[in-house]
């Protein structure tokens, strides 16, 4: 009983019930306990000395002012939860966000990924083209998309380094097309001829070399060449940069090559290449001569 007047809430009441209760529950067995019973005056004493305990249990357990006191707990407010703007709920994650390269041509996306932070975003579709012509030169490699672009060069000497250069375009004066003229021409002008196993530049890298000698001569002599035809190949323009393929790593004809898809960067004026191989293996055939002639 003694125990209940600490699991309770402490209460004037509650303490003298507990006391009261403590007494007539304890008095039968000490009034018949049977070495007090024996003797009257042993019963009132011990009786006597019963109650005085239970007033002493009362008289400590008896609540002080602060806990007779009702304890009213109040509650905190809450912190203003700040409103969020619609648009931001809207707006998606970057995780949720689609990538750049979701919408490119699905053979350059592997190189889309890779490059994405300096490519930028695709500024129009992949596109096709009838012709793409692919020429090794002694120290350069020609990349020249039909009319469409301007003549990539690949630097050999510094790292494969991009240098682009605009198309000389033939146009009507297919005779640059024709080994013979190209000779012919170079000769006139004393640019020089190639030696054994090498040739003439073809097409607009001839003409580009015969009018202006100081940006095109340093590529030297052409080692081979072949041209795309075949409409596989595609080229797709981004923020900063090209990609081109698939395409041969080097310009020979034959079956032994797989496919690369060719990254052109141009970051802050340095511009770089790379190649991601594919698994596609592109036909390039060696071009076609032309048999015109130079009117003059």
């Amino acid at each position: 009983m003694a125990i209940l007047l600490f699991l309770f809430a402490k209460t004037s009441l509650i303490v003298v019930l507990c006391a009261v209760a403590l007494y007539a529950l304890l008095i039968h067995p000490v009034w018949n306990f049977w070495w007090i019973e024996k003797r009257r005056v042993r019963q009132f004493f011990f009786t006597g000395l019963l109650f005085i305990g239970c007033l002493l249990i009362g008289y400590k357990a008896w609540p002080t002012n602060e806990q007779e006191q009702p304890q009213i707990v109040q509650s905190q407010p809450s912190p203003p939860v700040s409103a969020t703007p619609l648009s931001v709920l809207l707006t998606p994650s970057p995780s949720q966000q689609a990538s750049p390269c979701a919408n490119v041509y699905e053979p350059f996306r592997q190189a889309c990924k890779r490059f994405k932070d300096r490519l930028g975003n695709p500024s129009k579709d992949a596109e096709g083209f009838a012709q793409l012509y692919h020429a090794e030169h002694e120290k350069a490699t020609v990349i020249l998309i039909s009319d469409k672009k301007p003549v990539y060069l690949l630097d050999k000497r510094k790292g494969n380094r991009l240098v682009i250069l605009d198309d000389p375009h033939v146009g009507s004066n297919a005779f640059w097309w024709n080994d013979a003229e190209v000779r012919r021409k170079f000769k006139e002008k004393r640019l020089g001829a190639p030696p054994r196993g090498l040739s003439f530049p073809f097409g607009p890298i001839a003409k580009g070399w015969f009018n202006n000698p100081e940006d095109w001569a340093w590529i030297g002599w052409k080692q081979s060449h072949c041209m795309y035809e075949d409409d596989t190949a595609r080229v797709q323009d981004f923020e900063h940069g090209v990609i081109i393929g698939s395409v041969r790593e080097t310009a020979e004809s034959g079956d032994g090559q797989v496919g690369r898809i060719l990254v052109l960067l141009t970051d802050d004026n340095v511009l770089k290449w790379d190649f991601e191989p594919y698994d596609t293996k592109p036909r390039c055939d060696v071009p076609r001569p032309s048999n015109d002639k130079e009117i003059r």
